[in-house]
């Protein structure tokens, strides 16, 4: 742990000197997740039991309110784990916030950032073990546009490291009732000092929906259908682009503390080479290798405040011609 200790000592020196001229305000998160996955028997998934609680204290200078420095570290101790702590994800970021922008960059959490991205993109274990994004983010929205864009550098390259990063952007513009929205991702994967070669994934899905939460007596109820594609390279091979088309559909129901949220996709299936890559290059669900997949979440959240939430699910997977279980409980309280 001489690095964590470290890291904690560099943090109180910076505190300490900048206690003069700065106003410094604090936020702490604490969440909790335990999500067993009974996949016994799927070509695409491995049965597991994730379980663990990250705590993530933040402290933030600023001048004024545009301009922040934030400095924290997220613990993440794991349940049934002997150690003391099992990881550790410092939090170092400049934030600008306008009255439209807002603009992000060093390490900081990726909670509410990328949420409009459906699980083909990011599996749910990133929340739980992947909490911060190091690299930059711009988010805008006025009125009826929203619009991100990021880049994630997920490794530095060493003798054995891989250089990766992610890079991908958000757009969604809404039309009373109707919306449209189109999100893209590509995971650079190139060569270690010792190994060359690089790997290019990318995923692009455009949907057109609608929102009809304020015409029916439920809370929520938003419909999406869309185009959901991968592409995919080897360099080193040059067998140039592998293209694999899908159609996705998304229904997401609430009313008071009950919810419902089934996707449905239907193509050739992605992750060309997860059996040699695995997460290394892909960070989706890996039940998106099927032709044909859906999952449909039944949740009940026991509390939902603006600052904690605490929410149940019950998920069915119904991939290659059998249906698998899922069961969660998570819990977010922010400070």
């Amino acid at each position: 742990m001489p690095a964590f200790r470290s890291c904690l000592l560099v943090l109180l020196c910076f505190c300490t000197t900048g206690l003069r001229s700065q106003q410094i305000d604090w936020s702490a998160r604490l969440s909790s997740f335990f999500d067993n996955t009974e996949f016994e028997g799927s070509l695409y998934q491995s049965p597991q039991t994730m379980a663990g609680i990250r705590f993530a204290p933040e402290l933030e200078f600023s001048k004024n309110t545009e301009h922040t420095i934030h400095a924290g570290v997220d613990l993440l101790k794991k349940f049934g784990s002997k150690t003391l702590l099992d990881d550790y994800s410092p939090i170092v970021y400049y934030k600008y916030s306008g009255s439209a922008f807002r603009f992000y960059l060093g390490s900081f959490p990726r909670i509410g950032l990328l949420d409009a991205y459906s699980r083909a993109f990011f599996q749910d274990s990133i929340a739980y073990y992947r909490p911060n994004l190091n690299g930059m983010l711009w988010a805008f929205k006025r009125d009826a546009l929203q619009a991100t864009a990021f880049l994630d550098w997920t490794g530095y390259q060493t003798e054995e490291e891989h250089e990766k990063f992610f890079v991908g952007g958000l757009l969604r513009y809404d039309f009373s009732t109707f919306f449209v929205e189109a999100h893209g991702l590509m995971h650079h994967y190139a060569g270690s000092k010792t190994l060359s070669g690089v790997r290019d994934m990318l995923l692009a899905q455009a949907n057109l929906g609608l929102s009809l939460s304020d015409h029916v007596f439920l809370d929520a109820l938003v419909v999406r259908l869309g185009y959901l594609g991968g592409f995919e390279r080897n360099r080193s091979m040059d067998f140039g682009w592998q293209i694999r088309p899908g159609w996705m559909a998304d229904v997401v129901l609430e009313w008071k503390q009950f919810g419902l949220h089934s996707t449905q996709y239907l193509g050739k299936g992605l992750m060309v080479d997860y059996a040699q890559m695995g997460s290394q290059l892909y960070w989706g669900d890996p039940f998106f290798r099927g032709r044909s997949y859906n999952r449909t979440d039944l949740s009940y959240r026991f509390f939902k405040k603006q600052d904690a939430q605490l929410k149940l699910n019950l998920s069915q997977h119904f991939s290659g011609g059998r249906c698998y279980v899922e069961q969660s409980l998570l819990l977010n309280v922010a400070f």
